[in-house]
């Protein structure tokens, strides 16, 4: 079974370990927006995943710019109890605009040199065979990944749920819901 990167496979028998244990889960904070810290988050959650483990990845402050959508993306469908406030006001526009939509424009949290340092990632991940950062994110939708946005966040930043992208397994709710989760879990990351 390959994971993500061609060059490290599992072994039958670790995967089999893994699946062996049923209702393992693991939940996983994400609160940068910085490319190499999101990158290493879904590795992490795909490793998991191929170990059997349920995956719940709660995003939270700047790591909820990940998940923003170009005007050209689906956005996530508001809930029928919803009452979003669709104005926005001048603070949170600018704050909107200043800061990077999804994955494509995100920044490295050392060496990033105007960019220089991420393309240059980006290529080190390519030469290398493994997986982009936006292919380990569909990779993780399709596989059962679930995505959690920080219902507060949401409010502080003044987004709404059509600043998001339109994920099956994406929800939004409160920070008691990621505790929650990370009392359940056997390991809990923050990133």
């Amino acid at each position: 079974m390959v994971l993500f990167d061609h060059n490290h496979e599992m072994s039958s028998s670790q995967t089999q370990e893994a699946n062996s244990e049923s209702n393992e889960k693991m939940t996983i904070l994400v609160a940068s927006d910085d490319f190499d810290r999101v990158f290493l988050a879904f590795m992490i959650a795909m490793s998991a995943r191929s170990m059997g483990l349920d995956v719940n990845m709660f995003f939270a402050l700047w790591g909820i710019n990940l998940l923003r959508r170009d005007s050209d993306q689906p956005a996530m469908e508001a809930p029928e109890t919803s009452e979003e406030k669709q104005k926005k006001g001048i603070m949170a526009k600018m704050m909107a605009m200043m800061m990077p939509k999804g994955p494509d424009q995100l920044k490295l949290s050392k060496m990033n040199m105007g960019g220089m340092g991420v393309a240059m990632m980006k290529k080190f991940i390519e030469q290398s065979g493994a997986t982009s950062l936006t292919g380990l994110m569909d990779m993780s939708v399709d596989a059962g990944v679930e995505f959690t946005v920080c219902s507060l966040t949401m409010e502080i930043m003044g987004f709404t749920h059509e600043d998001l992208l339109g994920l099956p397994n994406l929800s939004c709710a409160g920070v008691t819901s990621c505790l929650g989760n990370a009392i359940q879990s056997k390991m809990f990351f923050v990133i």
